[in-house]
């Protein structure tokens, strides 16, 4: 969806990104009920769905996050983060 409205540019199709990631060895993690809950839960976190969906997956899995979203990345819970700008 960033890419579609041009608020991200990738340099490729995103399903080659994707494809490159995996290559590299990140791994995209399952949402489950579980998770689903704790996104409902998370305190100190703005509402949008898909950030709680992003930031539970992570913790629950005990991922680090990689993101550029300084929202994400602010939190001021436990979880290790990444910051995709640098």
């Amino acid at each position: 969806m960033l890419v579609r409205r041009n608020r991200l540019t990738l340099g490729q199709p995103v399903n080659l990104w994707r494809g490159s990631l995996f290559d590299l060895g990140v791994l995209e993690l399952p949402l489950s009920g579980d998770i689903c809950m704790v996104a409902g839960e998370i305190d100190d976190l703005h509402g949008d769905p898909a950030d709680r969906l992003i930031l539970a997956a992570a913790f629950c899995h005990e991922a680090a996050l990689i993101t550029a979203d300084a929202r994400l990345l602010s939190w001021p819970g436990e979880l290790r983060r990444h910051d995709a700008r640098q």
